[in-house]
């Protein structure tokens, strides 16, 4: 498929925050940031991942290191 590049899946252990396991969230919100890869910094990729809930508390946060080299931070 065109525009697309296949990287490999990267198991990882879930976070067992015991501010969230018991709590009812109503909302959740992501925010990805992404940045631009390939020669000329069309090929978007992760680079940042952020989720809080309806109250803004951060319930997630992690940079990702993407797989190519980054040509545009935007």
């Amino acid at each position: 498929m065109e525009g697309t590049i296949n990287i490999p899946y990267i198991e990882y252990e879930a976070l067992q925050d015991v501010n969230y396991i018991d709590k009812d969230l109503k909302a959740v919100a992501i925010n990805c940031q992404m940045v631009g890869c390939g020669s000329d910094g069309s090929l978007d990729q992760l680079a940042r991942v952020c989720l809080v809930d309806e109250e803004e508390n951060i319930i997630f946060h992690t940079y990702v290191e993407p797989q190519i080299s980054v040509t545009d931070y935007r």
